[in-house]
């Protein structure tokens, strides 16, 4: 069953994908490469979000699809703390994007969910 939240993550990533095309175009394909990193979050969430859906029964399924999110958004924290620590200042910005993007498709999920419309 298509939700709001998967419309939601599907229309995002579709305007970013626009928006990496005109980048390209534009002969900015490092800012196009930033783009899809962006593009490839909501991605990940819409995955988890419908392998979890799956494979959890429907009482359990938004503990199990935060606790997804927060390992996620764990793991990406680690490799940007890694980061900071060896002046990588690519992988750096890398980190922060996934972690930002996650955390305002986290945020919409939550505020989806409260509204009664992120399904589950």
């Amino acid at each position: 069953m298509m939700t709001a939240y998967l419309d939601y993550l599907d229309a995002s990533a579709d305007k970013l994908q626009a928006e990496a095309r005109a980048l390209l175009a534009a002969s900015r394909a490092d800012e196009a490469n930033f783009v899809k990193i962006r593009i490839n979050i909501f991605g990940v969430c819409k995955t988890v979000y419908e392998t979890l859906q799956r494979a959890t029964e429907p009482a359990q399924f938004e503990q199990a699809y935060l606790a997804k999110l927060r390992q996620l958004s764990d793991s990406w924290q680690a490799a940007y703390d890694k980061a900071k620590m060896h002046d990588d200042a690519e992988k750096l910005l890398i980190e922060e994007i996934k972690l930002k993007m996650l955390q305002k498709i986290k945020l919409q999920y939550l505020e989806l969910r409260r509204k009664g419309h992120a399904g589950s």
